[in-house]
């Protein structure tokens, strides 16, 4: 009988439907309920309860739930008919050619996804004009919704229609599906969490805080409802594209009679048994890895049971059957080649730990605590844009600090307390860049740190108030944190550019040792800003730390009158209470300030001052702390007028005057 080559085969539509339709039928219902009855009912009584910023606003997770699953299950059931013999005879004995076959399977239920969605934006477009909610819901969110939607469930469709090519069973295609999607993401994740133990100053977690979620597209799922880059979105396009080839070339050259195996095709066979393993190594290594500082046995534990695992579980799957001991020699293999991965990292033989740029190389530089501040420099409080150190001489004294931190590197480890991340970015002239970040104790390195961190370039780029003017200032607020009920609030213009200008001196003549300090009682400078420049208007742009060594402000606000509002003195202190930390029962569950004070009052070695001359040399040497974890000797708790709540604080023996010593002798 001649083969029919019309696209359309309306028996094989009703077999589809039967098969199918009901999926679609349902995610329809499904939608129905999560949006346009969503919106009916918060547009209820004539007013709006509820004021979405777009579509997917309305039930996101019910939303979220239905572009991760509804796209994988229809597949299963839709291409079920190569799971079984019979039904596989049966389709294929149709004269009908194979890709015709293909592409009304595919294209069917590409459809059956994505009517549903499609009949409901149309029900929104005329909800919106019905219930006069044009105000609330634009044209472009819908839009937009719909877009992004379609985009999502093709591009989740068609993965698994891909993978349901090369396994014969449907429960296998479900999971590996998922695996295929997550797979870019998962292995970029656990290669960045094993590459940091073998090469000293991977930037694991700038790796990490990057655009990871666009390796796939269930992460980018997380920021579906703003997605500023497009260009993953059309690489995707071009992906589902590509993969709807490879599915057909596939379906084509896969044999009927190639039923109910994990993977059809024996080329595939190595690849997942190699996935399989170095994926379980990886994840085991990680987990076993943060074990490696009470013995590096832990690690290579980890890559050894984990490979051994994976493999395992590759064979069992291949073989449907937990008998496959007498597969397990081409582990060998596939360890083999693990072990030869892991060497090239274990040695360095890519010169990746000692590599840093030449002077003449480097064009900027940024060192920080961290890739956050790098990374998201607006939400750490700083500005809009990374700051970067040009000057030849703060240049040099970053390499100079990176190269003893390379110096130092088999020297014995920073332990958890006192160790903080050193990150380095340089910039270089050909347009590249080289990123580094090391666990330090910063303690050991002051003698590079202090001087970066006193040079006015350093301070000009990390205090955003040095890039405000006077004119963009509507008011100046200092104040202490939270414990006084006052502040000193400067609103003339001539007082805020004279203010402005000193505080910009102050921190400019600050040292190391003040701007790091931890004592307590300082008090906060907020700048109301009037937005006059674009890139400023969030609030707490600019704001600051007002440190009690800012000399000129201090006579600035004494000469306004304005210093007793601004700062809290020993005037505004009624007594302190010191005891030995040693002696005060803490719940370390919790505690509030005001349990503190009473456990103090009620313990007999306690002593209360309240002579204002000892009160405030006690203020000058008490520093913030967690009380559970600090390690100075004393406890003080200030009892502030007119609050209930004290104000505690610790400070050592070595800096105590001679009369708190003498009391707990």
């Amino acid at each position: 009988m001649p083969s029919r080559t019309s696209l359309l085969n309306p028996e094989i539509l009703k077999l589809i439907l039967r098969s199918s339709g009901w999926i679609s039928i349902i995610y329809f219902l499904v939608l129905l309920f999560a949006i346009p009855f969503e919106i009916l009912m918060t547009t209820s009584d004539k007013r709006l309860m509820f004021e979405p910023a777009n579509v997917f606003q309305y039930n996101l997770e019910l939303q979220y739930i239905l572009l991760v699953s509804v796209p994988v299950i229809l597949p299963l059931f839709l291409f079920h008919f190569m799971q079984s013999k019979q039904s596989s005879d049966l389709i294929h004995s149709l004269p009908v050619k194979r890709d015709m076959i293909f592409h009304q399977y595919t294209l069917s239920g590409w459809f059956m996804v994505n009517i549903p969605v499609v009949v409901i934006a149309i029900i929104v477009f005329v909800q919106r004009s019905v219930l006069n909610i044009q105000s609330i819901l634009e044209m472009d969110s819908i839009f937009y919704w719909l877009g992004m939607t379609i985009l999502f469930n093709t591009i989740i469709y068609i993965s698994t229609v891909f993978i349901g090519m090369i396994t014969g069973i449907s429960f296998v295609q479900g999971i590996l599906s998922y695996i295929f999607l997550l797979l870019p993401v998962g292995l970029f994740v656990l290669s960045a969490f094993n590459l940091k133990f073998f090469m000293f100053g991977f930037p694991d977690s700038y790796h990490l805080n990057g655009k990871i979620q666009y390796l796939s597209p269930l992460t980018m799922l997380e920021g579906i409802q703003d997605i500023p880059n497009r260009l993953p979105l059309w690489i995707y396009v071009g992906i589902s594209i590509l993969l709807y080839f490879l599915s057909l070339l596939l379906y084509k050259n896969r044999k009927p009679e190639s039923v109910s195996q994990a993977v059809i095709f024996p080329v595939l066979k190595p690849i997942l048994k190699f996935g399989m393993t170095v994926c379980c190594a990886l994840l085991a290594a990680a987990y076993f890895g943060s074990y490696r500082e009470l013995s590096e046995g832990w690690l290579f534990f980890g890559y050894l049971f984990g490979s051994f695992f994976g493999y395992v579980l590759a064979e069992i799957l291949l073989h449907k059957t937990w008998r496959v001991f007498g597969y397990l020699k081409g582990y060998l293999y596939y360890g083999g080649i693990l072990v030869v991965i892991i060497a090239i990292f274990q040695f360095d033989l890519t010169n990746f730990e000692d590599r840093i740029p030449e002077m003449e190389e480097i064009q900027q530089v940024h060192l920080s605590n961290g890739p956050y501040l790098y990374l998201n420099p607006e939400e750490s409080g700083y500005s809009k844009e990374t700051f970067y150190l040009n000057e030849k001489n703060n240049i040099q004294l970053v390499r100079e600090l990176h190269e003893q931190i390379l110096s130092n590197k088999n020297n014995k480890k920073v332990s958890n307390e006192l160790s903080e991340s050193a990150f380095f970015v340089y910039e270089l002239k050909n347009g590249k860049k080289l990123v580094r970040e090391y666990e330090i104790n910063r303690d050991d390195y002051l003698a590079y740190y202090k001087p970066i961190h006193e040079s006015k370039e350093y301070k000009e780029v990390t205090f955003p108030l040095f890039n405000l003017t006077s004119d963009e200032i509507n008011m100046i607020t200092i104040e202490s944190s939270g414990y006084k009920n006052d502040r000193a609030v400067i609103s003339e213009r001539a007082e805020i550019i004279e203010l402005l200008a000193i505080i910009k001196e102050d921190i400019l003549s600050s040292t190391y040792e003040e701007m790091y300090s931890s004592k307590s009682f300082q008090s906060h400078i907020s700048f109301s800003l009037n937005n006059s420049k674009e890139g400023k208007e969030y609030y707490g742009y600019a704001d600051t730390r007002a440190l009690v060594s800012y000399k000129r402000m201090q006579d600035w606000l004494e000469g306004k009158e304005l210093l007793d509002n601004a700062f809290i003195s020993e005037d505004d202190i009624d007594f302190a209470v010191v005891l030995k930390k040693e002696d005060l029962k803490l719940n370390h569950d919790g505690y509030s300030n005001i349990e503190v004070l009473t456990n103090m009052h009620n313990h007999p070695s306690a002593t209360t001052f309240k002579s204002k001359d000892q009160i405030k040399e006690l203020m000058d040497i008490t520093e913030d702390a967690y009380i559970p974890d600090s390690k100075e000797t004393y406890v003080v708790a200030y009892k502030i007028k007119n609050q209930l709540d004290p104000y505690l604080g610790t400070f050592d023996q070595n800096e105590a005057p001679v009369y708190v010593n003498d009391k707990f002798k």
